[in-house]
Parts: C-alpha cells; structure tokens; sequence
C-alpha cells in the first residue's frame, strides 16, 4: 500500500461521537479528511465501552435538564442550573438556549424534546459511521522487545493501555506504508514522540490538536 495512513487512538474516535467532546472539532477534521483511516480492535473496544458510558451520562442530563425546564419560572433559572449542574452537556444546552430565548414554556418544551432525540441519534449514527470508516487491525504478535523498552523507560507504569495501542499501531506499521499515530494524549503518548518514532515502525506520532490534514497532502 502507498502513500499516507493515519492510526486513531481512543480520544479521537470519542471526539468524533460526540459534539460535547473538547476533542470534538479536531476530530471531525481528522475522520473526514481522504487519507486512509486504522485502529485496532482494543481501541474499537475501549471506544465502546467509553461511548456507552458517555451517552448514558449525557442523556441522563439531557432528562434533568428538560425537568427543569417543566419546573424553573424563568430563563434565569435555567442558565443558573447549567453552570451548577450541566457538567457535560453545558455548552450545547447555552447553545440551545440561546437559540429559544423568546419561546413559550410549552414550545421550549417541545423543541427540547426534539433536541433531545437529535442529540442521541447523532451520537447512534456517528459510532456507526466510525465502525464502517475505520479498518480495525488485530495484532497476533507480543513484541517483547518493544514492551521491555516501554517498560524500561516508565511508559509501561505510566498506562499500560497506551502501551498496547503504540504496539498495535507498530505491528500494523510493518504492514503498510508511512502510518501516522494520531492522538489526544498529551500526558503519555505525545511527550514520547521521539521514542516511538526511534523505536517502532511508525512515521510520525501527531497530537490531536496540532493535526492538519492540508499537510497530508490528501485533501
């Protein structure tokens, strides 16, 4: 195989799914640019457990927050809730308020419950998307000498996890050509930049919020 390939880590896929994710408009640029797209079957797992556990964090305060709405006397009331309350959903909720400033209760009712539905489905459709985009690699090797290393220099007590999916990513870079390692780990990945590109088969490891995918060449 020719040309450029990225390999997506875990906070990449989540930013993709949700539009509450801080890594969501970078992801968005790494999964809809031309260039081939891989993980691997760990990643897609964690991602799934993750993406399960997000959601239900989500709606459950999606379902607070339109009790609110039934209960509060004034927009005041709701604005207060959110910075209080609206952990995670904060910034699409002042958004959506912002948009229905001059409706009636019943109509911000109604149009909430449409926001509701719409926020779920799109979550729904984008893990989908992603599990049809992306090839998922499963690696068959332990590469020993490579976890001694990582295990040598503190990676491997640093997140084991991480660890794995450095190797997964080297094993399917001896496979095909120039694999890039895109992620949102600046405490454990991105700092090791150096050593991964010295000691496996990866081309590059770029932090999820320095990707450019104008300099991939592919559109």
């Amino acid at each position: 195989m020719f040309g450029m390939n990225l390999f997506l880590d875990t906070n990449v896929l989540l930013g993709y799914i949700f539009e509450t994710d801080h890594w969501n408009y970078k992801s968005l640029e790494v999964v809809n640019c031309f260039t081939p797209k891989y993980s691997s079957l760990d990643v897609c797992k964690e991602c799934t457990y993750k993406y399960e556990s997000k959601l239900k964090g989500i709606l459950s305060e999606l379902r607070k927050f339109g009790r609110k709405i039934r209960l509060s006397k004034t927009l005041d009331d709701l604005e207060s809730y959110l910075r209080d309350e609206c952990v995670i959903t904060g910034d699409i909720l002042i958004e959506f308020l912002n948009l229905n400033t001059n409706v009636s209760k019943n109509e911000l009712m109604i149009r909430f419950t449409e926001f509701q539905r719409g926020t779920e489905k799109r979550c729904h459709s984008n893990y989908k998307y992603l599990l049809n985009e992306i090839t998922f690699h499963q690696r068959h090797v332990s590469y020993d000498d490579l976890y001694n290393l990582c295990l040598a220099c503190g990676f491997v007590s640093d997140d084991a996890d991480d660890v794995e999916i450095v190797i997964d990513a080297h094993d399917l870079g001896l496979k095909i050509d120039t694999l890039l390692l895109v992620t949102g780990d600046y405490n454990h990945i991105v700092p090791r930049r150096v050593f991964i590109i010295n000691n496996t088969s990866l081309s590059d490891v770029i932090g999820l919020g320095q990707f450019n995918r104008n300099l991939l060449g592919s559109g």
